[in-house]
């Protein structure tokens, strides 16, 4: 029961940090396309 909850917590962990990541790669991308116009 503990274990099945623990491994939730784990994969919305990661899927929260997988969105994080992606955001900021995808908000750099796009700051270095505007400086280069």
């Amino acid at each position: 029961m503990i274990k099945k909850y623990y491994y939730q917590i784990q994969r919305e962990t990661t899927v929260c940090i997988y969105v994080i990541v992606r955001t900021v790669i995808f908000n750099y991308k796009l700051s270095r396309k505007n400086e280069n116009g």
